[in-house]
């Protein structure tokens, strides 16, 4: 398929590969900000459970909303996360050798060279964590603890979210730079 102009003149090839760059620069955009809030979502929801927690102590089950919370916003956060590398992935692989030298610029520039490398990797895991997969483990262990009534299939759904919350570390880590890293070295 020839790519024309408007006009109907044939456009180069790198004017193409320049037009294909820029909608996939938009979509990455949108998904960089669609992972992001599933972070703010993520914060909010968690503090509007124990809002409700707070003034309704005796209602116990309420902590096991937040595993699915956690749960839900955690995979769409990973799974965003991972479309953002993907298209990074297409830019370096595909695009970058056949266009000249320069023409994305920052695509291009190696700014992942730098000394704290790691130590941010490392930190964007742990805050991951932190984010999607702790408050689902404490809130459990909360439910197992707290006062109120507790029947006994709320008991068997507070250990099946412990273990998807579990679970859901494993992927966070799965799909992280470090566990890459980790892979290739292995290998």
């Amino acid at each position: 398929m020839q790519h024309v102009s408007p006009d109907g003149d044939p456009l180069p090839p790198c004017e193409v590969l320049l037009r294909e760059y820029d909608q996939l620069k938009g979509e990455q955009v949108e998904r960089i900000k669609q992972r992001d809030a599933f972070v703010n979502l993520n914060i909010v929801a968690i503090g509007v459970v124990a809002g409700f927690l707070a003034s309704h102590p005796r209602d116990s089950l309420a902590w096991l909303a937040v595993p699915w919370i956690c749960t839900a916003f955690g995979w769409f956060y990973v799974m965003n996360d991972e479309k953002v590398s993907a298209l990074q992935r297409y830019f370096e692989v595909e695009l970058k050798p056949k266009l000249p030298p320069g023409s994305l610029g920052w695509e291009t520039f190696d700014r992942r060279k730098t000394t704290l490398r790691r130590t941010h990797k490392v930190g964007q895991l742990i805050v991951e964590v932190a984010l999607f997969v702790l408050p689902a483990l404490v809130s459990v262990v909360a439910f197992w603890t707290g006062q109120g009534p507790q029947p006994w299939f709320a008991s068997v759904l507070g250990g099946v979210e412990a273990l998807g919350g579990v679970a859901l570390g494993f992927v966070i880590w799965a799909a992280s730079d470090l566990s890459r890293r980790f892979n290739e070295r292995a290998l």
